[in-house]
């Protein structure tokens, strides 16, 4: 997942490292860590097969709310908020709720909600 938030989300290494509760460095050892072994393994990406689609599906939902309590709560930065970033990172987990059509409901509403709590109170 780390990998994908500094590949995919655009995250820097200190952000991923807040998030996952570890200095920057020993983030960056499993950052290349992570991309020698893609490289080693010659991983290609394709589309997953129907029963593996959910666990992924999961995974990407994991790393949109990553990028949103990021943006939430910023690591870095004169302000608290990085409203851009979280305003992505809920767009892109209503697309992503879209297009997998879950059965069962709840991660967009906890982040929107905890998106909407700091705007409501400004009011």
């Amino acid at each position: 997942m780390a990998l994908s938030l500094r590949a995919v989300a655009g995250l820097t290494v200190e952000q991923i490292a807040a998030a996952y509760l570890v200095p920057s460095r020993t983030m960056t050892q499993r950052l290349t860590r992570a991309r020698a072994q893609l490289r080693e393994a010659v991983a290609r990406f394709v589309m997953p097969s129907q029963q593996d689609l959910p666990e992924r599906v999961a995974a990407v939902l994991d790393i949109c709310h990553l990028v949103f309590t990021e943006g939430y709560t910023r690591t870095s930065g004169t302000a608290l908020v990085d409203v851009e970033l979280a305003e992505e990172a809920i767009r892109l987990t209503r697309e992503v709720h879209r297009a997998a059509r879950p059965r069962r409901g709840g991660g967009c509403v906890g982040v929107d909600a905890a998106h909407l709590r700091p705007v409501a109170r400004s009011h």
